[in-house]
């Protein structure tokens, strides 16, 4: 079980579907990015290069993957690297146009309060663009999700299956109109439900 845990984790992370996903919305990003859970730079080939400034790359120091150097370097974006989770961040308010999230609000052991930080530093306006998986919007699925979320969490690195991603935006104040509930195609329904879209500070 483990290690079909740890398997379909990498399929939602890294498959097919999710890499469409990363491509529709990262795409969007412009100005001055903060990307949360950059990790190894799996979003770098999906953004707009003469669309962005400027990449404030945000990780827990541990997390930062060693082939991360070999892609910024040949990035061809200003890249700077923050070590530190996202619920505590090192940067003014304001600072940018655009917050990426992909599959980091999942993992984040506070992630209302890197929500809260996310608002913080965007400039009125800005938006935040998403991709996670998280709470599905059937009763019936969400109620197996909660069932199954502490084995899933001790064996996927901390994710969650269960975490109402949409509703957390609410509550720290992001208008989330713009932000949909999918089913990731070719993924069970308890593990591919998705929130994906465009949320702005209210």
């Amino acid at each position: 079980m483990p290690v079909f845990i740890k398997r379909t984790a990498a399929s939602i992370l890294g498959g097919a579907s999710a890499r469409r996903l990363r491509t529709r919305i990262v795409s969007q990003a412009e100005g001055v990015v903060v990307e949360f859970n950059f990790g190894s730079g799996q979003n770098l080939r999906h953004y707009d290069r003469a669309r962005v400034s400027k990449l404030y790359a945000v990780n827990p120091p541990a997390g930062f993957a060693d082939p991360v150097c070999d892609q910024v370097d040949g990035a061809g974006l200003e890249i700077e690297r923050i070590p530190v989770s996202a619920e505590a961040l090192p940067l003014v308010d304001g600072i940018a146009d655009t917050v990426v999230v992909t599959y980091g609000f999942s993992t984040i052991p506070d992630a209302e309060a890197a929500m809260a930080e996310a608002r913080r530093v965007l400039r009125p306006g800005g938006r935040l663009l998403l991709v996670e998986h998280g709470r599905a919007p059937s009763r019936w699925i969400a109620r197996l999700q909660d069932r199954l979320n502490p084995l899933w969490r001790s064996f996927a690195g901390g994710d969650n299956l269960n975490r109402d991603i949409t509703g957390m935006l609410q509550r720290v104040g992001f208008d989330t109109s713009r932000v949909e509930q999918v089913y990731l195609r070719g993924m069970p329904r308890v593990l591919g439900a998705h929130h994906l879209g465009v949320a702005r500070p209210l």
